[in-house]
């Protein structure tokens, strides 16, 4: 890893986060997220990026305006109250309270927000060429042995950037990026407890990366490096064809320089006029950036002291002079590495670089082009509309906010909410999912063959049937008049015989019936059949009539029950019972009484009259 004044940084989140970073704690094993989703560009989705200053909140909203292509819609800037040292600068509630102004009736939305990337760290690696399923572990391996990070407490993705020959050796290049998770869970915690989960988490270097491949900044193809001027430090970022290549964290800062300058307006004042408490680190401060904020207007700042800008700038010139020495040391380490790519623009981040003095001297000493990085310019599509509405807005403040925002919409922005296994999930999944297309896709064309062979089958049997039809209308059987009245004549005798038979056993197949249909708790005591005798009923028809007559006593069906309800319900069932059999017709109760038995106890004693099924018979 890179030395602790030269390591990747960026300003610090806010005070709660940067106390928490120096805790030892161990980070518990978090649930596994989702996996990422990238803006749907056909829907409403407000994309908002929320960049956490020391000072001050920024908010940028952007959202779909065609296919594939986003717009920006409005920016914001909140100035947090004035807060004691030991306070906390942002809490939930108040971060609540400041997402909720900027959302408002907005029901799609998506949050991304920045991480200090004090203790975050880039590399470049080179890994042989192994399968895709090799990859992962490869590059895993490769970027512990040279960054000396612990898994267990870092977070660490990467980025293939392509293969290359080195030495005449086949090598795959890929851009390495780790942080430590506890400050991707601070970040994440503070926003759940507020209400507002985010959607992504980045870091303010790979915002401007976002701009190096949208071609909203000039040099994309090219070698530029990003200056960002802090309170505590200040950080260099250099971008190689689209990649963050290098950052690198320089002690020359705003502290620098205003203590610079208080050493040098001291100086001017040796008569003692002025009392030194006047002239403090606060006071040098304020008037740098009130400087920085007067820059376009007369030379004089400070009237009671008279102060002008080029006395400021006197004073911190031994301080810039520093700082352009750090940056000079900076492009020679990149050059040993990329001796090839030469830097051809330096873009300084924020309100600073309104400082012609300090850029201008920054320039001529590295002797490069330097220029303010704001993107929101006239001509560019995405900030038409709002520069319209918007005239005399100033993009120096929301530029990172923009890029960090633009995320949602780059499938290659990375978003440290997922790390490189979340990504071979995404990976596994997509081949599952192309997998089951493939499968899915088999079997409808496997369905349609078999729906084209179904019609072409009943084709074929509507032809065969049609054929049967045309055979059996030719067909004309041998028949005569004869031939039937002899097969009429053997039906009838038959019919007869059978008919005969079945009265023969009528008696027999009626105790049988009432022996089947008899339940436990009914006990026949005697069974009276009465066959009849013909009754004439018309010229060539009789009729018989036929009953039984059953004597029975009805037993309790089930003990402990009270009453003579239960008996006759009983007998009832039974009479249904007899109902449901073919050869009985209207059983019938001709008599009950309730009778006491010293072994059964009271009894139902009946007497049932049941018609026998009976059909009419011809006679000769």
């Amino acid at each position: 890893m890179l030395p602790d004044d030269e390591i990747t940084s960026t300003e610090q989140l806010l005070t709660l986060i940067r106390n928490n970073d120096e805790q030892k704690d161990v980070i518990a094993e978090s649930p596994a997220a989702e996996l990422p989703q990238k803006v749907d560009p056909d829907s409403d989705n407000i994309t908002i990026g929320v960049d956490i200053r020391e000072n001050d909140i920024i908010f940028v909203k952007i959202a779909t305006s065609t296919k594939g292509s986003w717009k920006l819609i409005d920016c914001q800037r909140s100035q947090f109250p004035a807060a004691d040292k030991d306070s906390e600068i942002l809490t939930p509630k108040s971060l609540s309270n400041y997402v909720k102004d900027v959302i408002g009736d907005t029901k799609q939305y998506r949050l991304w927000a920045f991480v200090s990337s004090e203790k975050a760290d880039v590399k470049h690696i080179l890994i042989p060429i192994v399968q895709e399923k090799q990859l992962a572990n490869t590059i895993f391996w490769t970027a512990k042995k040279e960054m000396a990070f612990d898994e267990e407490l870092t977070y660490i993705n990467y980025e293939l950037i392509g293969d290359i020959t080195q030495k005449g050796i086949g090598k795959t290049a890929a851009m390495v990026y780790t942080i430590p998770k506890q400050q991707i869970t601070l970040l994440k915690e503070l926003f759940i407890n507020a209400g507002y989960p985010l959607a992504g988490i980045s870091i303010p270097e790979f915002s401007t990366q976002n701009f190096l491949r949208g071609d909203l900044l000039s040099g994309s193809g090219e070698t530029i490096a990003t200056l960002s001027i802090g309170q505590s430090y200040s950080k260099i970022s250099l971008y190689r064809r689209g990649y963050l290549t290098l950052t690198r964290r320089i002690k020359a800062c705003f502290n620098s320089m205003s203590e610079s300058l208080v050493e040098k307006i001291k100086e001017s004042y040796t008569n003692g006029t002025q009392p030194d408490h006047m002239f403090n680190v606060d006071y040098a401060r304020n008037l740098l950036l009130k400087n920085i904020s007067q820059s376009s207007q007369p030379e004089l700042v400070d009237d009671e002291n008279g102060i002008d800008q080029n006395q400021i700038f006197n004073g911190i010139f031994p301080a810039v002079e520093r700082l352009a020495r750090q940056i000079e040391r900076t492009f020679q380490h990149f050059n040993t590495l990329f001796s090839e790519d030469d830097i051809t623009h330096l873009f300084i981040e924020g309100p600073v670089s309104r400082f012609s003095a300090m850029t201008q001297f920054i320039s001529k000493e590295l002797d490069i082009n330097v220029s303010s990085l704001d993107v929101v310019r006239p001509g560019i599509p995405q900030f038409v509309e709002y520069k319209a509405q918007n005239p005399t807005v100033s993009g120096e403040h929301f530029t990172p906010a923009i890029g960090l925002a633009m995320s949602d919409y780059q499938e290659s922005a990375p978003n440290f909410l997922f790390d490189y296994l979340d990504k071979e999930r995404m990976k596994l999944n997509a081949r599952i999912n192309k997998g089951i297309r493939i499968g899915l896709t088999i079997a409808t064309i496997l369905c349609f063959c078999l729906l084209l062979f179904q019609i072409f089958d009943s084709r074929q049997n509507k032809h065969e049937i049609k054929a049967l039809k045309e055979k059996l209308t030719a067909y004309g059987p041998r028949v005569d008049q004869n031939l039937i009245l002899q097969e009429a004549a053997r039906m009838k005798n038959l019919y007869k015989s059978q008919k005969k038979i079945a009265e023969k056993y009528l008696g027999l197949a009626t105790i049988t019936e009432l022996i089947e249909r008899n339940p436990n708790f009914i006990q026949l005591n005697r069974i009276r059949l009465d066959i009849g005798r013909p009754i004439a009923v018309k010229k060539r028809r009789i009729k018989t009539d036929k009953r039984a007559i059953i004597e029975g006593v009805v037993f309790k069906e089930k003990a402990g029950h009270r009453g003579r309800d239960i008996f006759e319900t009983s007998l009832a069932n039974y009479i249904l019972s007899l109902e449901k059999s073919p050869i009985f017709v209207n059983p019938s109760v001709r008599e009950k009484s309730f009778e006491h038995i010293d072994r059964y106890g009271e009894v139902l004693i009946f007497e049932l009259q049941i018609q026998i099924q009976s059909r009419s018979i011809s006679t000769e």
